[in-house]
């Protein structure tokens, strides 16, 4: 759709890899150029395709394995996010998805974890947080295409366009709450950030 939609050439660069805490993917120290890290070898591999002060958009889809240790998340990627920035010195934007219930023990009682995550954009300058769980095409862990990544797709991509390439705003992120009350014995009152969004349910 970045291509299509804005016309303009995309590079992407992978370092995913299952499965891993936050610390597999943190830097090592000042050492930047070790190849036995995961952060390194994306490093590495940045440089070799001359990116490395091309880079707009980062995009960060880990956590399962931090379900017990939402604090522990936490410092993690605020540390790698700081090392991003001094690493990739053109990265205007981060974009973080929220893990969804379902993976590798991630609960519905897991909420130490998810609301870290969801609060990564109210601490962080540049960085928007998408959320999965309304994608009902998974196993728990992982999407097929069809009502699953390609939907998470169209949603980052109005996300990344409104951040990245001057698109709309409105109905880009997912809801956010501000505030819940209890509204009597079964009833809850949710107040929404984005009061202007269009909300579904």
């Amino acid at each position: 759709l970045i291509v299509s939609q804005e016309g303009i050439p995309v590079a992407v660069i992978n370092g995913a890899h299952g499965g891993q805490e936050i610390g597999f993917f943190q830097r090592d120290g000042g050492n930047t150029r070790s190849l036995m890290t995961n952060y390194g070898r994306l490093l590495h591999r940045v440089r070799q395709a001359g990116l490395q002060n091309g880079l707009r958009g980062a995009f960060f889809y880990q956590g399962e394995a931090d379900v017990d240790d939402g604090p522990i998340h936490d410092i993690g990627f605020r540390e790698m996010r700081g090392d991003w920035q001094k690493d990739y010195p053109t990265l205007e934007h981060t974009f973080v998805f929220q893990v969804r219930e379902g993976c590798d023990g991630v609960s519905r009682f897991s909420l130490a974890l998810r609301d870290v995550q969801r609060r990564f954009a109210d601490r962080f300058s540049n960085l928007s947080v998408m959320a999965s769980n309304a994608l009902n095409s998974h196993d728990g862990c992982h999407f097929a295409f069809t009502g699953g990544y390609e939907n998470l797709g169209f949603h980052i991509y109005r996300q990344a366009a409104s951040k990245l390439y001057g698109g709309t705003s409105h109905n880009v992120n997912p809801p956010n709450p501000a505030s819940v009350q209890l509204g009597g014995t079964d009833k809850l009152k949710i107040t929404f950030r984005n009061v202007t969004a269009n909300y579904v349910y």
